[in-house]
């Protein structure tokens, strides 16, 4: 059977703090009652002893005096019995009742009857000091059993109404923290089921500063933990099926480029030494270069250790320069190389550092690209940083949607009717392969994606 943590937080808690209340409510009421009976019967004790020495005759006038101001009733018998003043309209029933009462000089009230058709105590004093016309009366002190139950409940009121004011505070407060506790559970509880279906996403965490905010704190660091994990195995996935995909085209691609790399070499031998041979070299580059790039793609998501030698950036990016040159001028774009005085040297693999190169150029031309025919700009940047070795590709163009920003560089994401989504996602994954950082950003009216190349 299921029990809520509220039940079993709230239903001890409160059977504690009522059961308390209750038995200090009651003590307190008890108390009370029993002081309150305690000092009535000390008052009345104290007014009928005055009357029993008073040295002036007790008349049914003084009687009744004293009864306004103690709430009891007096009765005076003379020695025969015979009823002289009375504060009540007695019998002689009654009046022999009082007769038989013997209990002169005991504490007051003592004995129990009914007067008047109401319960009395009855307590019977002889009056020592009278004037000898007086001598032999006895003085009766009648309480009406109504009079001393309510002074009893006056006092024993007061504890029950601050118990029954306690218990209800109790009850409310007690009810608040558990629900405000077993409230930040269930938001736990939610944020693990979440997890479990998921969504690895942060909550906002608590104010309070107790176990649970622990609780949250470790939630929110195990889900984004979850959630970049998720990411890279969804791209170790997507570079795992790209290599599988492109293995069969690859190979086909590989022999084409070959045969048109050998037919342009064996064409090249033929040619005298006076013919122009520019153009001839730019394609044989770019069918190495693509020979090259196939050879990376077949082996894209391996993880395996590229070898490693200096590398000239300023003179890589020379090489790659002229093979883009065609397409800059096709698309009516300006080519701005910012070279550097100083040779710039890295640690890398050469090829892969080329084809990271040519991909960031190839998406600058295709980003500064304007569809009415007006000249775009690309300039390239390379420079030492205190930090390390800076490369930046800077184009015109409007730069990416709010939406594709923040998936720039994973796989197959892309806003182009016609792209792939791969350029970008090659080009991170060689920079990581190099302990570089590839990153973008918006600076003006331009777009830099900038290479960041550790200090050695």
């Amino acid at each position: 059977m299921r029990r809520p943590i509220q039940q079993q937080l709230l239903v001890p808690m409160l059977v504690v703090v009522l059961a308390g209340v209750a038995v200090a409510s009651l003590a307190g009421a008890w108390l009370g009652a029993k002081f309150a009976r305690e000092q009535e019967q000390e008052n009345l004790r104290r007014l009928a002893g005055t009357l029993v020495d008073a040295g002036f005759p007790l008349s049914e006038n003084v009687l009744r005096k004293m009864a306004g101001l103690s709430g009891a009733d007096f009765a005076v018998l003379d020695h025969d019995g015979r009823l002289m003043h009375s504060t009540l309209s007695l019998s002689d029933s009654e009046v022999a009742d009082l007769q038989r009462q013997d209990s002169a000089g005991g504490a007051l009230p003592e004995v129990s009857m009914t007067l008047s058709s109401s319960p009395y105590r009855s307590a019977r004093l002889p009056i020592r000091t009278v004037p000898p016309q007086s001598e032999g009366q006895s003085l009766y002190a009648l309480y009406p059993e109504e009079h001393w139950d309510r002074v009893a409940r006056r006092a024993a009121w007061p504890p029950l109404v601050a118990g029954f004011v306690a218990a209800l505070v109790a009850v409310g407060l007690t009810t608040f923290l558990a629900r405000r506790f077993t409230s930040r559970v269930r938001q736990l509880s939610e944020q693990a089921s979440a997890i479990a279906a998921g969504q690895f996403t942060s909550r906002t965490l608590p104010a309070t500063d107790d176990e649970l905010l622990d609780l949250a704190t470790a939630l929110n660091r195990m889900a984004e933990q979850l959630g970049r994990y998720e990411e890279q195995v969804r791209r170790s996935e997507r570079l795992r099926t790209l290599g599988q995909i492109g293995a069969g085209i690859a190979h086909q691609l590989r022999n084409s480029a070959t045969g048109a790399l050998m037919a342009l070499e064996f064409h090249q031998a033929d040619l005298d030494a006076s013919t122009d041979r520019e153009s001839l070299d730019v394609a044989l580059r770019q069918l190495r270069l693509m020979e090259t790039s196939l050879k990376r793609f077949l082996h894209l998501g391996r993880g395996d250790q590229l070898p490693k030698q200096e590398v000239s950036l300023r003179a890589l990016v020379e090489e790659i320069l002229p093979l883009i040159g065609p397409a800059c001028q096709h698309a009516n774009i300006q080519l701005d190389w910012q070279r550097p005085e100083a040779e710039v040297v890295v640690t890398g693999e050469p090829d892969s550092l080329r084809q990271l190169l040519l991909n960031l150029l190839v998406n600058a031309i295709e980003a500064a690209t304007r569809a009415d025919g007006q000249a775009g700009v690309i300039r390239v940047e390379l420079d030492r940083t205190p930090t390390g070795t800076s490369l930046r590709v800077l184009d015109s163009g409007p730069g990416p949607t709010e939406a594709m920003s923040q998936r720039l560089f994973e796989p197959f994401a892309t806003s182009k009717p016609d792209g792939t989504g791969l350029g970008l996602s090659v080009a991170r994954e060689i920079a990581t392969a190099h302990g570089a950082e590839l990153t973008w950003q918006r600076i003006g009216e331009t777009t830099c994606f900038e290479l960041q190349f550790p200090n050695a």
